[in-house]
């Protein structure tokens, strides 16, 4: 099966000696490619404080055209600036229209890569969950940031999360 690797934002830290921390999404499916799901959205934005105060998010679209386009892994560098946890809408289309989503947030690691699988399920599609909820293996759970976007004071909007510099 053909894996796809793709730096999604490169949120470099300069100066590093290394490679900087990063978190991995793998997105995962049991829909019929590309028949049941076609297009893959993702958004993602980084944090500076525990409570949201979030870079620009930036965004990447895939055209799943091959029924070994996933997995697709997605690595997230953290830059300076934005280093307390990463946040990541996932939403996957058929026909250009959407069909579910998932929201992650997970905390940054001090080092090294950290592995998030992120699955988008047959169960979930066209499932109607609350505003603060998403749909997890058919059951609506909350969401761990609800609202993250719908509030302009919580996003830097001069800092975009794609070019993270000091």
């Amino acid at each position: 099966m053909r894996r796809a690797a793709v730096i999604l934002a490169a949120l470099l830290a300069a100066g590093c000696d290394g490679p900087p921390p990063a978190v991995r999404l793998t997105l995962e499916t049991d829909l019929a490619m590309p028949a049941e799901l076609d297009e893959i959205h993702v958004l993602a934005a980084a944090s500076r404080t525990e409570a949201g105060q979030i870079c620009g998010p930036t965004s990447r679209g895939f055209r799943l055209s091959a029924t070994d386009a996933l997995p697709l892994r997605l690595v997230i560098e953290r830059g300076e600036t934005y280093t307390v946890w990463v946040w990541a809408r996932i939403e996957g289309f058929a026909g250009g229209r959407r069909i579910l989503a998932r929201e992650v947030v997970h905390a940054w690691p001090d080092e090294g890569v950290t592995e998030v699988t992120v699955r988008l399920e047959r169960a979930c599609v066209d499932r109607t969950c609350g505003a603060a909820d998403q749909c997890i293996e058919g059951s609506c759970r909350p969401l761990q940031m609800p609202g993250l976007l719908d509030d302009a004071e919580r996003i830097d909007a001069d800092r975009p999360c794609s070019g993270d510099t000091p």
